[in-house]
């Protein structure tokens, strides 16, 4: 069975200009929660596709490099236009951006610690040249 989530997606001055529908499997919900495997449609105000996001399942553990996380931009759907592929480290959340080629364009790091309730937490982006 799909479970299927709406978004609404505002610009600056409260305007929707995107809808994001995202679909899982409910028994992925309930066994593999936020490692679940996904897809996330963007639609225009017309309810035409505009984006597309593909995550497969990746069982993570953080002391094993052989399943990180991988999710796949597809604009317009089924034209793949890059990649987020995590890589491993053992103490920081770390991605790179791929773009279609899968050359690296971005790196992503983020804090020691993503602990915490209610906290904000700063990733810091570099570009890769």
């Amino acid at each position: 069975m799909q479970i299927v989530n709406k978004y609404e997606v505002k610009n600056s001055i409260g305007q929707q200009i995107y809808t994001a529908i995202a679909k899982s499997s409910k028994c992925y919900r309930i066994i593999c929660g936020n490692q679940r495997p996904f897809k996330v449609c963007v639609q225009d105000t017309t309810g035409t596709d505009a984006m597309y996001f593909k995550r497969p399942f990746r069982c993570s553990w953080f002391c094993s490099p052989c399943c990180l996380e991988k999710l796949e931009v597809q604009a317009p759907t089924g034209e793949p236009i890059g990649y987020v592929v995590q890589k491993w480290h053992a103490c920081l959340p770390k991605f790179i951006i791929q773009n279609k080629n899968r050359d690296t364009v971005l790196r992503i790091r983020g804090p020691f610690s993503l602990y915490g309730c209610c906290n904000s937490f700063n990733f810091k982006v570099r570009i890769f040249l």
